[in-house]
């Protein structure tokens, strides 16, 4: 049996393993000056927003919360707590009053344009009574102040109505109701130092932001979110909200006026048994008259009587007669005159009765108007209370 002299190789000769060396070299060498500019080029850095997606979720949770838009952080280093004095416009997203942690500065700015009429105010990092449902005079003085999401849709109905450079978004200035801007990686545009010179174009600007989507460049590497007041209305569905509340609030006229309605009603029952109470007072006055006038004629026949009775005299004889017969036709008259008294009488009496019983009726209605009114004005309070939270 022969055996082979020569072993099978094994591994990587001297040259190999340098040719592979030196290919590492080159790819490493090509990632570390390559890479950093590819994530500027257009088509990825449009899609590296990771925290503008996050500060816009954050800003979502924000209003949920407090109804209203966080106000900026305007200290030099960004401590990432909000600062709502007046005037503080545009700053540092305040990312410790959000609860989140970014990695790349982020500008933030909201729109603030205070107002004494509070329905007409519009600065949305302030959460103010501006919305009070569409109610009767009576029940709109009473009406509590509740303040919630159905404000800060105002405030954003306000901005959308009546406009404003005090934030706005692109080179035509268009009013925003907040903006975003994260720093790319480098000072593209050349312009500023520091923290601040990395944001590009009007991020840098007092006041103002790039739109959204805002074409990257070799001097332009940031991503910028701008929010329009009409934007932001529709997507916290403030339109659908507000007119569920209005709704009821319209149900609510509807109910105070039928309410009015059965308090007339009410009132106009009681006149009319008080009315109905006199009739019956005037027939059993009537009717006592009429017993009365038989009496009377009663008398008048027992004297004529006794006269005829008495006398034989012909002429007081006939003077007798005539006062027997007047006196008869008298008690007929009185007799005539009570049966219509009593008639009368029993009309009013059931009259009464009848009247009665129709401010039964109407008290019965007024109350159910009442408590119609009532849940109307409670659902309202109920909605207006969930705010935006329907």
């Amino acid at each position: 049996m022969m055996f082979s002299h020569f072993r099978v190789r094994q591994g990587f000769t001297l040259i190999e393993l340098a040719v592979a060396l030196a290919v590492v070299g080159v790819l490493s060498v090509a990632m570390a000056v390559f890479l950093p500019k590819i994530n500027t080029l257009p088509a990825f850095s449009q899609h590296a927003g990771n925290s503008s997606e996050q500060a816009t979720r954050a800003i979502d949770g924000f209003i949920l919360a407090n109804s209203r838009l966080p106000c900026p952080d305007t200290s030099v280093d960004g401590t990432g707590e909000e600062n709502c004095a007046d005037g503080n416009i545009v700053g540092w997203l305040p990312t410790r009053t959000l609860g989140i942690s970014l990695s790349e500065p982020v500008r933030y700015g909201v729109y603030r344009q205070s107002n004494a009429q509070e329905a007409k105010d519009y600065d949305l990092a302030v959460l103010k009574n501006r919305y009070v449902p569409l109610l009767p005079d009576s029940h709109a003085t009473a009406y509590p102040k509740l303040k919630n999401g159905l404000d800060f849709c105002i405030g954003l109905l306000n901005l959308t109505e009546k406009g404003g450079t005090v934030l706005s978004a692109g080179s035509s200035m268009i009013p925003i109701a907040y903006g975003i801007a994260t720093a790319g990686k480098f000072n593209a545009d050349n312009h500023g130092v520091g923290k601040e010179g990395q944001f590009d174009g009007l991020n840098s600007v007092q006041g103002r932001f790039e739109l959204t989507g805002q074409y990257k460049s070799a001097a332009y590497d940031d991503d910028t979110r701008t929010v329009g007041s009409a934007e932001l209305f529709e997507r916290l569905g403030c339109t659908q909200k507000l007119a569920s509340v209005n709704s009821v609030g319209r149900a609510a006229y509807v109910a105070y006026d039928l309410d009015q309605v059965a308090e007339f009603y009410v009132r106009f029952r009681t006149f009319q048994i008080k009315v109905r109470e006199l009739d019956l007072d005037i027939a059993n006055t009537a009717r006592d008259l009429a017993a009365t006038d038989i009496a009377i004629a009663a008398a008048k026949m027992a004297v004529a009587i006794t006269l005829l009775s008495q006398t034989k005299d012909p002429l007081k004889i006939t003077g007798a007669q005539i006062g027997v017969a007047a006196a008869t036709a008298g008690t007929l008259a009185a007799a005539n005159s009570l049966v219509g008294a009593i008639k009368r009488v029993s009309s009013a009496e059931a009259s009464l009765a009848t009247a009665r019983k129709q401010k039964v009726a109407s008290e019965k209605f007024k109350s159910e108007t009442s408590e119609d009114l009532s849940t109307a004005m409670d659902t309202i309070k109920l909605l207006d209370t969930k705010g935006i939270l329907l």
